[in-house]
């Protein structure tokens, strides 16, 4: 193909992939700004707070982010990974969360956090032997199960109190 046509197709990918990944980061830090920040952090912050704390959190985002698609051997490993992080901890807060009234918000988190730190020490481990059944070539694996375990446990423990599916009211 002419030098130009392929400079354009490019140009074009480029652009898909930027227009994804800056939404990602608008969503981390809005997410964080908004969800986590305001509600949990500092209740009373303005909006222009909210907004130096959002862009903060971009940045971060951004720069681990960085750091991350560089130390990558290649985009299939990267694309493994990045599954393997959203799916070990949030998938069974997600799914049972819509049909489970008494899922609650310490079972959520504690199996975000759990989820991730197996699957991350799975798939990134220097320690001989730690792997069994195969679970070494699937690190997903061990961190649904850790997060299932770590999502149940403390949600029993610490029950939600609004006896609900449905998202509470907006403050």
């Amino acid at each position: 193909m002419p030098a130009v046509i392929v400079g354009l197709l490019f140009s074009g990918i480029i652009s898909a992939t930027m227009s994804s990944a800056d939404s990602d980061l608008l969503g981390a830090g809005s997410i964080f700004g908004n969800d986590i920040y305001k509600q949990y952090i500092k209740k009373d912050a303005s909006d222009t707070e909210v907004m130096r704390i959002t862009q903060i959190t971009m940045i971060i985002v951004g720069a681990f982010s960085l750091i991350v698609a560089m130390q990558a051997t290649s985009i299939i490993d990267l694309l493994m990974f990045s599954f393997t992080l959203r799916a070990a901890g949030a998938f069974f807060p997600y799914v049972i969360g819509h049909y489970w009234k008494k899922s609650s918000t310490s079972g959520t988190i504690a199996s975000l956090i759990v989820g991730s730190v197996v699957s991350v020490v799975y798939e990134r481990t220097l320690i001989p032997g730690l792997g069994f059944f195969g679970w070494e070539q699937q690190p997903v694996i061990p961190g649904l199960v850790c997060a299932l375990a770590v999502y149940l446990i403390l949600t029993l423990l610490f029950p939600s109190k609004r006896e609900s599916t449905s998202l509470p009211p907006v403050a």
